[in-house]
Formats: structure tokens, C-alpha cells, sequence
């Protein structure tokens, strides 16, 4: 199945809205939570788990293992077990994102997310989940302070699209 016909498949089951659209949710949680435990038992994703990855994400999710090849994905954490995940996008942009929360300040999430409602989510959620599930990614342990500091520069890289993340560059 192509993009195409995912898109056009995911707005026939938005168009009907009702019982199918409240359900996609818990469908990608349990076939992100069944590619965990395959992941577990095998030390990899079978053949089938990558299939049903990609038809239900499509693109994003072939973008997402792209960027798990570049190491891209830094959990950065304080003290007290908080964290906060870091995905550097294609273009070299640090995306702040809160674990297995679906939205990221992405121009993709905007328009193929929320706008067009094509994709189920963009390639950095997907990179942040796949990177939790293989166990990848870099570890920066920093102060309850400069964690703050972080995710207040996200929210204003969020709401006017400029990036004033005075720590991006010594993240990832």
C-alpha cells in the first residue's frame, strides 16, 4: 500500500468518525506495544511487525528508521525520573517531545497531522517510540533548572515557528 492509499484510507475512517476513528488510538498502541515485545523476545523486528509498521504509518515511518540510523534520539533527563526526548529532524532541528505523547512542533505534524490529517503521526514521534522500544539513543543527565529552561524554549520555538533553544546545539 502506498501513501496515497493510506491517506485515503485514514480519511474514510476519519469521515465516518463514530466507533473507528476512537479506536485507531488503541490500535497503534497495541501494535506499538506487540513490536516491544517482539523486540524483547528476539533482539529485532520480524518481517511482519515492519509491514504492519508501514501500513499503518507509511512514510513516516520509513523517515523514522532513517533517522534511528543517524542516532538522532537523546533522552534528556533530571533528577526525580522526569524526561523529556530530543529528536534532530532531517533538517538539523531538535524537537522537544514528551514521551508517548502523539504531537511535535514539526511543520510535518502541522500540516500532515492535524491540517490534511494524512499521516497518524510524524517520523520524530515515531523515531522517539522506536528508539524506547530498540533501546537506542543518548542519555544527557542535566538540572531540574536547564531541563526547564528547555522545555520553555520549545514552547516558544512552538509558537512562533523561530528557533531560541539556547541549548539545541549542545543536545544532539
Amino acid at each position: 500500500m502506498n501513501d496515497e492509499e493510506s491517506g485515503v484510507r485514514l480519511n474514510r475512517l476519519k469521515q465516518n468518525e463514530g466507533p473507528a476513528l476512537r479506536v485507531l488510538p488503541s490500535v497503534v498502541n497495541d501494535l506499538l506495544k506487540e513490536a516491544e515485545q517482539i523486540f524483547k523476545e528476539r533482539g529485532d523486528f520480524t518481517d511482519e511487525i515492519l509491514l504492519a509498521l508501514h501500513s499503518l504509518f507509511g512514510k513516516p515511518f520509513e523517515k523514522a528508521l532513517e533517522l534511528l540510523e543517524s542516532s538522532c534520539v537523546v533522552y534528556v533527563r533530571c533528577g526525580q525520573g522526569r524526561y523529556v526526548v530530543q529528536v534532530t529532524g532531517s533538517s538539523g532541528t531538535p524537537y522537544t517531545l514528551f514521551p508517548h505523547v502523539n504531537f511535535c512542533s514539526c511543520p510535518a505534524y502541522r500540516y500532515q497531522v492535524i491540517s490534511t490529517q494524512k499521516f497518524l503521526t510524524c517520523k520524530h514521534i515515531l523515531a522517539a517510540r522506536l528508539a524506547e522500544i530498540m533501546q537506542k539513543g543518548r542519555d544527557l543527565s542535566l538540572s531540574v533548572e536547564e531541563l526547564t529552561r528547555i522545555l520553555c524554549a520549545a514552547v516558544k520555538f512552538d509558537s512562533d515557528g523561530a528557533d531560541h533553544d539556547p541549548w539545541s546545539t549542545h543536545l544532539v
